[in-house]
């Protein structure tokens, strides 16, 4: 891990993190995945950066190109301005107002953020410092939970199949009420985010028992979970 070509210049991993990679239980990414093999891979992709998405497809020449409102969608992109998900992990929204006002506070010489360089606005270096704070393994794991499908070849069928529907005019049809429940926002159903999701699912749409588990494992509930609902 400490060798930049193992780990890969996309890896999100700091040296300090390197430390949750271990062969035995104290693995973080076995204590936090569980055993749920879907989430592990989750965490596996988007930690290290290889998942589903326009820039990762772009490298290696594969087909097919997420669709986002960018040229190239790229991890950093998910992570710090797509508007599509769920994130904890962003700045007060009070901060973000006061540095729009182009203030640094009552105790501005208390201030981290070093004096902001020629033509860029205060805002602007405060959220360019920001994003190069380095990330949390935590936030990581939150932003996945909150958002089951981000990243996946599921959420790029999804997005093909309500293109298809919208262009047909079914605005009312199952895939883009899924689209709408995935990137909504539902931070307050922190804990039953999979439940309620399949509920505003299945009380438009009837699923048989086994077409609702499937159903709460698209939202995020874990299968074992899934199977005693």
């Amino acid at each position: 891990m400490h060798h930049l070509p193992y780990r890969g210049r996309n890896n999100l991993m700091q040296v300090s993190d390197f430390e949750h990679c271990k062969h035995t239980s104290a693995n973080w990414f076995l204590r936090t995945a569980g055993r749920s093999t879907t989430y592990m891979a989750r965490l596996i992709w988007f930690t290290s950066g290889h998942f589903p998405h326009s820039a990762f497809h772009e490298h290696f020449n594969f087909e097919g190109n997420q669709r986002c409102g960018v040229d190239v969608e790229t991890r950093d992109h998910i992570w710090f301005d797509c508007d599509l998900w769920i994130k904890k992990h962003k700045p007060p929204n009070a901060e973000i107002e006061r540095m729009h006002r182009g203030e640094r506070g009552v105790h501005a010489a208390l201030d981290l953020l070093p004096p902001t360089p020629p033509g860029m606005s205060l805002l602007e270096h405060f959220l360019q410092d920001w994003r190069e704070t380095p990330i949390a393994l935590d936030d990581v794991t939150e932003f996945l939970r909150l958002n089951p499908i981000v990243g996946t070849f599921t959420w790029l069928e999804l997005v093909d199949q309500a293109l298809g529907d919208w262009a047909h005019g079914k605005d009312d049809s199952l895939v883009l009420l899924k689209v709408d429940l995935h990137t909504g926002d539902l931070t307050e159903f922190v804990q039953s985010y999979a439940l309620v999701g399949t509920h505003a699912v299945t009380d438009t749409f009837e699923f048989d028992n086994a077409g609702v588990t499937v159903l709460q494992a698209e939202f995020g509930l874990a299968a074992a979970k899934a199977k005693n609902r």
